[in-house]
């Protein structure tokens, strides 16, 4: 989780997921 959520880079997809996946998670 926190290498997605570091590297946003990899994808665009990815990156907005994770950060939304955080906020929600958090």
């Amino acid at each position: 989780m926190s290498a997605q959520y570091a590297e946003p880079t990899v994808n665009p997809a990815t990156g907005f997921v994770a950060l939304n996946d955080a906020k929600a998670l958090r």
